[in-house]
């Protein structure tokens, strides 16, 4: 989250002010507003809160007091972050789920590749085609079977490349090959 940026949210407005807080701002002059207290210095209601523009006198009512509806505005913003990030498996064998995308240098053609946990174990998984065709083709890499396949409803491997070779630990092959 970008403190140079309003962020509105449940059709309130809210700004990043420091490394970890943040302001709950009044839509009519963007002055962050402030919780009010009655006359015993008690914050707000029991379910809830009330803020206030000290500008314009503008109110909120919240359901919950300002810390908690802050820290939920936080998770919320950190939740699309999250989503975006590369996720890594750890479960089972310890192997990193990795993906990489790379394209030729005239940008015509691409591959990219990931390795998912299936139940046969650790996959390797290529996805190969030309650019702005929607037709790629996928190669399955699975190490424990020590074979090498492609889904027979995209393309063709043989019709990205002429051959694809995959060397296993115990130095057997498995090949792919234009005929």
């Amino acid at each position: 989250m970008e403190s140079d940026k309003i962020y509105v949210l449940k059709q309130k407005h809210w700004v990043r002010s420091g490394r970890s807080n943040i302001e709950l701002l009044c839509p009519n002059d963007m002055t962050p507003m402030r919780q009010l207290e009655d006359e015993w210095g008690v914050v707000g209601f029991v379910d809830g809160c009330t803020v206030m523009c000290p500008d314009c006198g503008f109110e909120y009512k919240l359901k919950v007091k300002l810390d908690i509806a802050k820290s939920d505005v936080l998770s919320m913003l950190d939740a699309q972050k999250f989503q975006k990030m590369e996720m890594i498996d750890v479960d089972g064998i310890n192997t990193p789920v990795l993906k990489k995308k790379v394209s030729t240098e005239d940008e015509k053609y691409f591959a990219s590749v990931q390795i998912n946990e299936s139940r046969r174990g650790p996959q390797l998984v290529v996805y190969a085609g030309k650019k702005g065709q929607k037709e790629k083709a996928q190669i399955f890499v699975t190490p424990e079977t020590k074979k090498m396949s492609f889904d027979h409803k995209d393309a063709k491997p043989t019709d990205i490349f002429t051959k694809i070779t995959a060397e296993f630990i115990d130095e057997s092959v498995s090949e792919i090959r234009k005929s």
